[in-house]
């Protein structure tokens, strides 16, 4: 009972074996492979190949909005060849239309 409660080779909790230094030497691995994607990601950022969240959001509103104007504006340049019922029945639909593509009103 006594050589099986004291087997050094089923001791639970840190190993008497293990250097210190080994966990400080795992530490400094991962702050190094840390410091370099942050650096990758500054890089990125400055060639423009990295954008923020908020950016990308503002550009995809803005170039969704001239796509929809643009939309609706092809029932203004037919709008002499139709009658004012056909008119406004284009417009209507294309303004669906895109309502339906962004997912919102208006």
């Amino acid at each position: 009972m006594w050589r099986e409660n004291t087997d050094p080779g089923k001791a639970k909790g840190p190993s008497r074996t293990t250097s210190p230094t080994a966990g400080a030497a795992a530490y400094r691995a991962e702050k190094l492979k840390w410091e370099a994607k942050t650096a990758q990601a500054t890089y990125e950022e400055r060639l423009g190949k990295l954008v923020s969240v908020e950016e990308r959001g503002k550009l995809g509103f803005t170039e969704g909005r001239k796509a929809r104007d643009r939309v609706l504006a092809v029932a203004e340049r037919l709008s002499k060849d139709l009658t004012p019922a056909q008119y406004q029945r284009l417009r209507e639909e294309l303004r669906l239309a895109c309502e339906g593509i962004s997912g919102g009103k208006g």
